[in-house]
């Protein structure tokens, strides 16, 4: 599929956008609006396409370096922020998903037991938070499963939404 190239983001997203200014400097801000847009705007998820999706892009390394150097925290925050005021009959869902990997130096890619296709595989296992209301599905949080459980990495995603309310 061929994605048509973006020039700018829809002004209600602009505005939304503008809640996460104070978390980045005026060239973070930028990469982080181009990530959100071309990450609705593309079904390909590599860096590489997301940061050729815009007519005038970046170097793809400028938004490598961002990803690596995200205020998750501060973004979760903010998430939630403007989940309460804009969602009513919020619901939180958890769950955990495999994505799996060819390659065999990506860091955190492990062989794993993927329930769902009754065998092993390599990839990456996340725990995944989102909050669903009648406005829509709202993403919340995706983390790695490293050393802690599912279910503390999950845990640990609840009481982040605890000191919310």
């Amino acid at each position: 599929m061929i994605d048509i190239p973006v020039v700018d983001s829809p002004d209600v997203l602009n505005r939304l956008l503008l809640e996460f200014r104070p978390l980045f400097g005026r060239r973070q801000f930028r990469q982080f609006c181009r990530y959100i847009v071309s990450g609705i705007a593309s079904s390909t998820r590599s860096s590489a396409h997301l940061n050729g999706i815009f007519v005038e892009h970046t170097n793809q390394s400028n938004l490598n370096r961002f990803l690596r150097n995200i205020p998750a925290d501060g973004i979760f925050n903010i998430s939630c922020s403007l989940i309460n005021r804009n969602c009513s009959g919020p619901v939180l869902s958890l769950d955990d998903t495999i994505l799996q990997r060819n390659g065999k130096h990506i860091d955190g890619a492990q062989w794993i037991y993927d329930h769902s296709q009754g065998k092993t595989v390599y990839g990456m296992q996340y725990t995944t938070s989102v909050i669903s209301g009648n406005e829509g599905i709202f993403p919340l949080s995706m983390e790695l499963k490293t050393d802690d459980s599912k279910i503390d990495l999950q845990i640990n995603t609840i009481k982040k939404l605890w000191v919310q309310d």
